[in-house]
């Protein structure tokens, strides 16, 4: 099952879109922060022992660099396998600053 990547450019171009539920699956305290768009934190080590009520039928994750975010859609999908899931390429280094 593989996870759909999400360019940093694309993203910022939907970020503000409320069809798309933006996830932050870094753990607490991770840098940088994120800035200039909505989304909600829920660590990687929550979204293990439990899995949040998704509302939107589309879903972006981001961390650090892009590989705990594939692993979060990977244990969404499997929750959630009517639902689309996108990890951000790079991750928020990719991002430019907002």
């Amino acid at each position: 099952m593989d996870t759909p990547e999400i360019s940093p450019s694309d993203f910022l171009l939907i970020k503000d879109n409320p069809s798309y539920l933006v996830i932050d699956v870094r753990e607490l305290g991770e840098m940088p922060e994120a800035k200039g768009f909505s989304f909600l934190k829920i660590p990687l080590s929550e979204l293990q022992k439990s899995i949040p009520v998704l509302q939107q039928d589309q879903v972006i994750l981001f961390c650090h660099a892009g590989v705990r975010s594939l692993i979060a859609a990977g244990i969404l999908k499997k929750a959630y396998p009517d639902k689309s899931f996108f990890s951000l390429k790079g991750g928020i280094l990719r991002l430019p600053p907002l």
